[in-house]
């Protein structure tokens, strides 16, 4: 019995120090903190939002002129697209239930044509935010190979503390 306890008793303290190393503030992998991501239409690293200027330096002037200034451009577009042809789509639809509710075939017809030419800017902005995400994203996983993931390719195995715990990681 004086054995079970003990064993109970050593697993549990086992369980709640590894817990609490897991769950230091502050703690972080150094990868993490190097790699760049996007995020609501900026790119980041280490979870600080990076100018303009600092993203030109970080990704190259190459990738900087060819995609980034493309992709940012794309997504205000898409924006303004898909808010305008939003709004249109709600013009249309209130000319339409003016056309039925008044029995007047000329509104209703007029707000197809308006629902039809805001569901076309509606479509339109959705694709460009999309495409203009995707190239971002691109950016950003560019840099991550040429710079983070680049450096060290050898395998390694690791035991340490994770968000949930301890765990083991095989990075490669």
């Amino acid at each position: 019995m004086k054995k079970l306890f003990s064993v109970i008793l050593i697993a549990t303290a086992i369980t709640l120090c590894t817990n609490a190393f897991a769950q230091r503030p502050g703690y972080r992998d150094e990868t993490e903190k190097m790699l760049m991501r996007y995020k609501s239409g900026r790119l980041s690293v280490g979870g600080c939002k990076l100018s303009d200027l600092e993203v030109k330096n970080l990704i190259g002037e190459q990738v900087y002129y060819e995609t980034y200034v493309g992709a940012r451009r794309q997504r205000k577009v898409g924006t303004w697209l898909a808010s305008f042809g939003a709004a249109i789509t709600v013009g249309g639809t209130v000319l339409k239930s003016h056309g039925i509710s008044w029995d007047d075939p000329a509104y209703y017809y007029s707000g197809l044509a308006v629902d039809a030419v805001g569901m076309a800017m509606l479509g339109g902005g959705i694709a460009y935010l999309c495409i203009g995400r995707g190239r971002l994203k691109w950016a950003a996983s560019d840099y991550n190979e040429r710079n983070v993931y680049g450096r060290d390719r050898s395998i390694s195995l690791e035991f340490g503390p994770t968000s949930s715990g301890v765990g083991l990681s095989l990075r490669f």
